[in-house]
């Protein structure tokens, strides 16, 4: 999963692009450690990713 900042802010948004789905968070500090504010996930249609590669980009 890649995990991705915005400059100083206390966000955080990760993304998992997987061989059936596409899985997104998005994590804000808080004193007690990361605190999960969203998340989503969209199926992906078979053979959208093939042997670990993006197999249709535009879908994807």
């Amino acid at each position: 999963m890649g995990l991705f900042t915005f400059g100083n802010t206390n966000t955080a948004v990760g993304v998992d692009i997987g061989t059936s789905a596409v899985k997104i968070v998005q994590l804000k500090k808080s004193p007690s450690g990361p605190e999960l504010i969203n998340y989503g996930m969209m199926p992906l249609p078979p053979d959208c990713m093939t042997e670990g590669a993006v197999g249709d980009p535009q879908t994807v």
